[in-house]
């Protein structure tokens, strides 16, 4: 999380003499860093000035362009050429002067000069608010109107000054998502009082004083928390307001900490969100039915319009603040447009609340509606908070929209506040930094963060928790870190660990992954990364049952489930990159995911190799094939390939088990025809799949020696054609089996063609023998004969001459 963060504005609290810089690099020692910072003015040089335009007249040459002439200074009247749709006499505006350097189209930064438009002489730039500096205000085609901010300000006055911008230094700080009490003036004020960078004047020091009635309305408000558990505290109070805009010292404020101008009832709520760190919300109370404000759950099918102008259809477990017929807000996320306080507002229902931050987050992310309160919301906001929050908007009310009490203020609170307390020692605290720190000054770093501190014995004391810091500190640890970083992490001293660095076991399973990805990718296959999440769809569409998988209770996207496969992986990979040539190989070794009741799910590690090609066949298959070969080849192992055992993701006719010997280590084959059409993959595609940790003890790093034989071989071809159903794995087991003496089987030839009858292949292989002695012809020619006999009888078989 980031605040953006007027120093200015953290001066009204703490009072420092430290110049920018410096304060930023001191506060960042105690862990609260600035990212960056910036001039509010970097756009508002001297050459940026406030104008007074005196005529408007149409361009001579261009239908949407106007000739207005401006004064830039007393007494001295200028030209310039403005598209500006609401330009009008009379009207002070902000003059970019030529040399002065603007924000082009809010990025492209353009240094002006005189020159001429369409044959019209200009004498710079009317600008719009984001061209100098302030996108928040971007209003279509329209130029900033200063009229009301600086009507009495003389033509010619540098603008930074009239808007009383120069020198304004605004800090990007980032804040961890712990502290939300951090996001926040205040909170940024404490944090550079704790750095011991001034002294700091806390708002949040004394209890809240609640408004009182300026004039009563008898019954003019009710408001009702029916779940108290989504709702801890409710605070409602009816005012009436007079709504216009706010006065510029406010706006420039919103406007430096990144929040847009509405008016000033709405300017209110916002600033103290930035100030103190409350939400705010303000219904225009002639649109709440009833009088009647009702914190509920919404009915499911339950609609609203929000405040973004969206229509969001609500489910039951969303909570929502209602009149007494109809949603007016999504709690704690934003308003309803219905409700929203505009111009001809005369009365409001003002809210501070506090909300259940696990509630506010799984609502917004189900209807992906996001705001700024959400983001505090969700972070965690004490419900001590609510009354200052509503106390200091009062007052600001008061003074800008000449607001009047006119209800007692409803607070629905479900339990008293009891703040958490931990005792805390010194010396553990010095043993867990490393440090010898005096129990004073633990005891004053922890009283400048807030924390009321009290002797709790020898070498003790306890720490309270002010309400500010609820959501964070849950043990006497944390307050040992809070002491740690203020002492500053680059005080601590640096000491190498002694000892000997323990030995690793060596994970063998491990280092055969790496082996194999090595393997593949020197084959010419390439290495995926999918993601551990997947779609579901995705999953359905490989042929998986869903419901079986590891789901997500919070998704952020729709890969939502844990993959218990690679294939739904590799398959959307494919399809993706299907005309790429590096995607016909690809192939990912990752674990996958397989639930077990009432445990963590187990994680194995599964390979995936892919092969796609325009074609189905025999050559796919013998693609895939090789991711198989390369392996066995490098581990010195023998497979064999069985049809039984398929998993229905393959095609059923062209598919097979892996084995190595009596162990099933996975399948190999082309994908199921509707997979194929389930991914939209136009290419054929086949697979192999194999599971590591069964596959693993099966491996051998290195061959095994068997001693030559010091007898000659005898080489021996055999010509054969069969129909094309029977599959040469059965052939060679035949040829195997008819006789003791063959070593080995070479297929070096397949062909089809003009030759072989139709439903016929001819096939033609190498056969070695070999014995313990010399063999004669005889013997050879009675092998091959109980060959050729088992091929006849067997495959009926027609051996070729």
């Amino acid at each position: 999380m980031n605040i953006l963060a007027p120093y200015s504005w953290i001066k009204e609290h703490l009072q420092t003499e430290f110049v920018p810089e410096d304060y930023a690099a001191h506060v960042a020692l105690v862990g609260n860093e600035v990212e960056r910072q910036y001039r509010a003015d970097a756009y508002m040089g001297p050459q940026v000035v406030v104008g007074k335009i005196l005529a408007v007249q149409p361009h001579p040459n261009a239908d949407k362009l106007r000739l207005v002439t401006t004064e830039i200074a007393p007494g001295q009247q200028k030209q310039i050429v403005c598209g500006g749709s609401n330009l009008e006499v009379g009207m002070t505006v902000a003059v970019a002067l030529p040399g002065a350097t603007v924000s082009w189209h809010g990025e492209d930064e353009v240094e002006l000069k005189e020159t001429k438009i369409r044959g019209e002489e200009s004498f710079g730039m009317i600008c719009a608010a984001e061209e100098i500096g302030f996108p928040k205000l971007a209003d279509g085609q329209k130029i900033w109107d200063l009229s009301a901010t600086l009507a009495d300000t003389p033509a010619g006055t540098p603008l930074a000054e009239a808007l009383e911008l120069k020198g304004e230094v605004i800090f990007d700080i980032e804040q961890t998502t712990n502290r939300p009490d951090g996001m926040s003036i205040v909170g940024q004020a404490r944090e550079g009082y704790a750095a011991m960078l001034g002294e700091f004047t806390d708002p949040l020091a004394q209890p809240a004083e609640l408004p009182a009635l300026d004039d009563a309305v008898a019954d003019a408000l009710t408001v009702t928390v029916e779940d108290t558990d989504l709702c801890p505290r409710y605070m409602g109070l009816l005012l009436d307001v007079e709504v216009g805009p706010s006065p510029w010292w406010m706006q420039k404020r919103l406007l430096l900490a990144g929040a847009k101008p509405i008016n000033n009832v709405v300017d209110v709520t916002n600033y103290v969100r930035l100030e103190l760190g409350q939400p705010l919300h303000a219904f225009d109370y002639s649109k709440i039915d009833d009088g009647a404000i009702v914190v509920r759950t919404a009915n499911d099918g339950e609609k609203i319009v929000a405040l973004d102008e969206e229509e969001y259809e609500l489910a039951s477990d969303m909570l929502v603040i209602a009149d007494a017929n109809k949603p007016v807000a999504v709690a704690g996320i934003m308003g309803g447009l219905h409700s929203s306080v505009t111009a001809q507002t005369t009365r409001i229902v003002l809210e501070a609340a506090t909300f259940n931050s696990l509630s506010i987050r799984k609502t917004w992310r189900a209807l992906n509606l996001q705001s700024d309160s959400q983001t505090l919301y969700e972070k965690g906001v004490s419900a001590q908070l609510a009354a200052y929050g509503m106390a200091r908007a009062v007052e600001l009310l008061k003074d800008i929209a000449n607001a009047k009490v006119v209800s007692e203020v409803k607070d629905s609170r479900t339990q008293d506040y009891t703040p958490k307390t931990f005792t805390l020692t010194p010396s553990k605290t010095n043993a867990l930094i490393g440090v010898e720190i005096d129990t004073p000054t633990q005891v004053g770093m922890l009283e400048r963060l807030g924390f009321g501190v009290e002797p709790a014995g020898e070498d003790t004391f306890t720490a309270t928790v002010p309400f500010w810091r609820d959501m964070d500190i849950e043990a006497d640890v944390d307050l040992i870190e809070e002491i740690a970083r203020l002492y500053g992490y680059a005080n601590l001293p640096s000491t190498l660990p002694g000892g000997v660095i323990p030995a690793r076991e060596r994970d063998t399973l491990l280092d055969r992954e790496e082996e194999i990805k090595d393997v593949l990718a020197g084959a010419g296959w390439s290495e995926i990364y999918g993601n551990s999440f997947i779609n579901k769809e995705d999953l359905v569409r490989a042929g998986f049952d869903a419901s079986q998988a590891l789901a997500l209770q919070n998704p952020l996207t729709d890969e939502n489930v844990m993959r218990p496969s690679l294939v739904p992986t590799v398959l959307r990979v494919s399809q993706e990159n299907e005309l790429h040539p590096t995607a016909e190989q690809l192939f990912e070794l990752q674990r996958v995911y397989l639930p077990r009741e009432g445990e963590l799910p187990e994680e194995r590690s599964m390979l995936v190799a892919s092969v796609m090609a325009d074609k189905a066949g025999e050559d796919l298959f013998r693609r895939i094939k090789g991711a198989l070969q390369v392996i066995s080849d490098r581990y010195h192992v023998d497979y064999r390939l069985e049809r039984d055992g398929v998993p229905e993701q393959f095609h059923p006719g062209r598919a097979a088990s892996v084995w190595i010997g009596d162990v099933r280590v996975g399948t190999i084959g082309e994908v199921h025809p509707l997979v194929h059409q389930a991914f939209g993959i136009d290419r054929h595609v086949a697979l192999l799949e194999l599971d590591l940790p069964v596959l693993e003890p099966l491996l051998r790093l290195t061959p095994s020696y068997q001693e030559s034989s010091e007898f000659p071989s005898v080489y021996r071809d055999i010509a054969m054609l069969v129909d094309e159903s029977v599959e040469y794995a059965e052939l060679e087991a035949s040829m195997q089996a008819a006789s003791e003496l063959l070593q080995h089987i070479e297929l070096f030839d397949l062909y089809r063609g003009k030759q072989v009858p139709e439903g016929k292949k001819s096939l033609a292989v190498h056969l070695q023998f070999q014995a313990d002695r010399t063999l004669t012809s005889e013997e050879v020619d009675a092998e091959m004969k109980r060959i050729v006999g088992s091929l006849t009888n067997k495959h009926q078989a027609e051996i070729r001459e």
